[in-house]
């Protein structure tokens, strides 16, 4: 194998083992949006908030290069696809270069599960906690609405012990 082609190698597995780092950094924010859901704690929610998308931005960018890498292995190596895919680039390159880069793929694929998993269960999260305060507004709105028409209060909605 050529020596440019090993240093394009090098450039992708580089490339990718900073994505693991990414999505690893990615799943601890929404770690961290979890827990400031589950606390309440508007403040860390918003920094997570703020850390996710910066985090996701560096995730674009590195794909986006990790695509012209790929296209470029593709035309360096000679592969006959218009779209070429890192599975046919790991096919097409010494034993050395294919396992780094499948075990460097099977990570972020596994990083991808879990972060799918943990931000859909964010998203449960938020929008049970939008629901319940929807339904809070709405018992405190006819509450109110009772009040004035009979002058007597309605149920406490709020515990007036905690």
């Amino acid at each position: 194998m050529e020596g440019d082609v090993q240093g394009v190698l090098s450039h992708m597995i580089g490339l990718m083992e900073e994505e693991v780092k990414a999505f690893r950094n990615l799943l601890d924010a929404l770690l961290e949006q979890r827990k400031a859901l589950v606390q309440g704690d508007e403040g860390g929610f918003v920094r997570s908030v703020h850390r996710k998308a910066e985090i996701l931005e560096r995730t674009q960018r590195l794909e986006d290069e990790k695509e012209e890498v790929v296209r470029d292995l593709a035309g360096r190596l000679d592969l006959p696809s218009e779209r070429p895919t890192l599975p046919q680039i790991i096919s097409a390159v010494e034993e050395e270069y294919a396992r780094r880069l499948s075990e460097l793929r099977e990570t972020l694929l596994e990083l991808l599960r879990k972060v799918h998993r943990t931000s859909e269960t964010n998203r449960f999260l938020i929008e049970h906690a939008l629901s319940f305060v929807e339904r809070n507004i709405q018992l405190l709105t006819e509450s109110k609405s009772e009040y004035g028409a009979s002058g007597k209060a309605g149920p406490l909605l709020v515990d007036v012990e905690a």
